[in-house]
């Protein structure tokens, strides 16, 4: 392997670390012992995943998430090489499940903070195809890392699972797809990722025992409290309809009980029942507190809460807003999530089938609202309109279909459809088309009218 050349033309050298040096040491900023990273989280994977299934706000928080972020997924761009488009394509229809479903299972990073995801292969014809991906039960996971102090110093080379047992397994690194949700700032270089949940771990220890605590208050004082007051004093006797005697203590003692079985009440001269209740509702600190749980914790996982929680305040303005920076960070997650599929199963599955390539292709976006498809028709009808993009050159009129979720067209290919042209205007070439013309063009084919 070539050396990296310093400024001074000398070969750079990572300092190696002796393993009885890493006793008490965080190897970016990681506990490192022989090459093996531990979780450095003091909060079990069993927690964050009883957080998902017992929370319903985290639940649809999270969900929400990876179904946005697997709804824009779109497909597979190789616009040099054709035939490897269409090779990959045809790898993600025929695969066992989807790939989005497998993005979406891959998403699990979102709580765990990362994923493994095993690649089977088989081969076809002399072709390598993909068979299927296999996301692997993240607590189950043992990450083992290069140590040799080049320049892979701490990536993932080996993944074990369920290591140290009988069903222990050993995958190469490069057989699985690594992913890691990463919070920009926090623990660089930490192959397990950071989970969103541990930010508001404090606040779902809040909120469980407090639903508890809240059945508990409502069951103790939303049904009044009952008492007797009696003229006589507790010590004397009362004689009882069988003709038995009993102390008035346990006699009153005993109607109060009976009023919950919806028995009448036989009352001596002197003897009077008051029903007694709280002066305010206990249940609406605790729906209060519960409410403030639920948006921090929304808030925590990158939610905003007029998406999901019914606010006493807001307004369409303020929804758009918090819509914007939701997008905004879904937008950061789908690159993650793609260059993680481009590098780790895309580039793989090429080089075995086509070798080395200079271009791995890209994935789509998936269009945007209709809304946002109208204004960005205006935006690029101006810039024709002032000779910043131009329908007679292809790499603009692709430029402006990719934006729109559109295939590319390919040289020669008659533009726009003929349904969209103004009568008598020719196909190719289109001198003098306007931006007006080509807003018209797009809107036909978008359907947007």
């Amino acid at each position: 392997m070539d050396a990296i050349l310093g400024p001074d033309g000398r070969p750079l050298q990572r300092t190696r670390i002796q393993p009885g040096q890493r006793i008490g040491r965080n190897i970016l900023d990681v506990q490192q012992l022989l090459g093996w990273f531990q979780r450095p989280d003091n909060i079990g994977l069993e927690t964050y995943e009883r957080m998902v299934q017992t929370d319903e706000t985290i639940a649809a928080g999270l969900e929400f998430v990876t179904l946005a972020a697997v709804s824009r997924l779109g497909e597979y761009v190789n616009e040099d090489r054709p035939d490897i488009q269409e090779f990959i394509r045809e790898n993600f229809e025929t695969m066992q499940g989807s790939l989005p479903e497998a993005v979406g299972n891959m998403l699990a990073a979102l709580w765990a903070g990362f994923t493994v995801t095993e690649i089977v292969l088989r081969e076809r014809g002399g072709w390598f195809w993909l068979d299927s991906l296999e996301t692997l039960e993240p607590a189950s996971v043992k990450l083992h890392v290069v140590d040799d102090g080049g320049p892979q110093h701490g990536q993932v080379d080996r993944v074990f699972q369920w290591w140290g047992s009988q069903w222990q397994a050993e995958l190469p690194g490069n057989k699985v797809i690594h992913f890691c949700n990463r919070r920009l700032g926090v623990r660089p270089g930490n192959p397990y990722g950071f989970s969103r949940l541990k930010s508001i771990y404090k606040w779902w220890r809040l909120k469980d025992p407090m639903i508890a605590a809240w059945g508990l208050t409502m069951q103790r004082y939303a049904t009044p409290f009952t008492f007797i007051e009696t003229a006589g004093g507790s010590g004397d006797t009362v004689q009882l309809p069988d003709g038995t005697t009993a102390p008035r203590a346990d006699y009153l003692t005993e109607l109060v009980n009976s009023m919950g079985t919806g028995t009448g009440l036989v009352l001596s001269p002197g003897e009077k029942v008051t029903l007694a209740q709280l002066g305010r509702a206990v249940g609406d600190d605790f729906e209060k507190l519960q409410n403030h749980c639920n948006r921090v914790m929304l808030r925590g996982i990158l939610v905003p809460i007029l998406l999901l929680d019914n606010t006493d305040v807001g307004s369409y303005a303020l929804g758009q807003r918090h819509f914007d920076m939701f997008l905004m960070g879904l937008k950061h997650l789908l690159l993650q999530a793609t260059e993680a599929l481009l590098e780790q199963l895309v580039r793989p599955l090429i080089e075995l089938n086509f070798g080395p390539q200079d271009n791995w292709g890209y994935f789509q976006t998936a269009p945007l609202e209709p809304e946002d498809l109208k204004l960005w028709a205006d935006i690029f009808a101006m810039m024709a309109n002032v000779g910043f993009v131009s329908a007679e050159h292809p790499p603009d009129r692709n430029a402006v279909r990719e934006k729109f979720g559109l295939d590319p067209i390919e040289e020669g290919t008659p533009w726009p459809p003929t349904s969209a042209l103004p009568a008598g205007m020719p196909l190719m070439p289109l001198p003098g088309f306007s931006g007006t013309q080509m807003r018209q063009a797009l809107m036909a084919e978008l359907d947007l009218g």
